[in-house]
């Protein structure tokens, strides 16, 4: 991607724009963007880095996710009969310490079995 940001005498400006006419807040803009070309990462990357949450859909290391209990998930491999529980990270954009299992009814169970206390069946 081509720059659209340039630095002259020490002062941010956008190509194409006057900087005659640029405000306060134009000029934050343009530093903002500058900040953003100097990342090196393109719209997507940065996009997908910002705003990763992990949620219901989520696609990591080829499981999907389709369920989430608190702090645990519980995902499925495409196209496999393939099951992982994992910890959530606590910023919540990635997981860690996972169970694998080759069966949907054992996953299930753990995934049940990490979420909920069960020791006082009375309270069920």
């Amino acid at each position: 991607m081509n720059r659209l940001t340039y630095s002259e005498n020490g002062r941010w400006g956008v190509i194409g724009m006057n900087e005659q006419n640029q405000d306060e807040k134009l000029y934050g803009v343009a530093c903002k963007l500058k900040d953003y070309e100097q990342c090196g990462m393109d719209p997507d990357e940065l996009q997908d880095m910002l705003m990763f949450e992990i949620k219901i859909g989520s696609d990591i290391q080829g499981y999907v996710i389709y369920g989430i209990c608190k702090k645990h998930c519980i995902a499925k491999r495409n196209k496999t009969d393939e099951y992982v529980v994992w910890t959530i990270d606590s910023d919540r954009k990635g997981v860690h310490w996972g169970r694998y299992f080759t069966d949907i009814n054992e996953a299930e169970k753990h995934f049940c079995e990490v979420c909920f206390d069960f020791s006082n069946e009375d309270e069920c």
